[in-house]
């Protein structure tokens, strides 16, 4: 079900987050199930990713790196508090 969620829209998204959320602090959702549908979020909207997530397609140079991400330094920290593994080097 989340995979439906994650690759539909924002307002499905969106509709569906608060119950993500619980199911997570509930233990019956993996945390990285709502890091990808909090960051795609972000990034459908043009704002910077939470957790580190969704990577970006620079035309330019033709390359794939990850979509800039709010305050990088605390990363880990958000990642914690919802139970998520730590992030790759940012």
């Amino acid at each position: 079900m989340c995979n439906v969620i994650q690759h539909s829209d924002n307002a499905a998204r969106l509709k569906y987050l608060p119950l993500m959320k619980q199911a997570v602090k509930d233990h019956k959702l993996e945390p990285r199930f709502l890091d990808r549908a909090e960051d795609r979020i972000a990034t459908e909207r043009g704002d910077l990713q939470i957790y580190g997530g969704q990577m970006k397609y620079y035309p330019e140079t033709k390359t794939f790196n990850v979509w800039p991400v709010y305050d990088p330094v605390n990363i880990d920290k958000r990642r914690a508090a919802i139970g998520s593994v730590p992030s790759p080097n940012f």
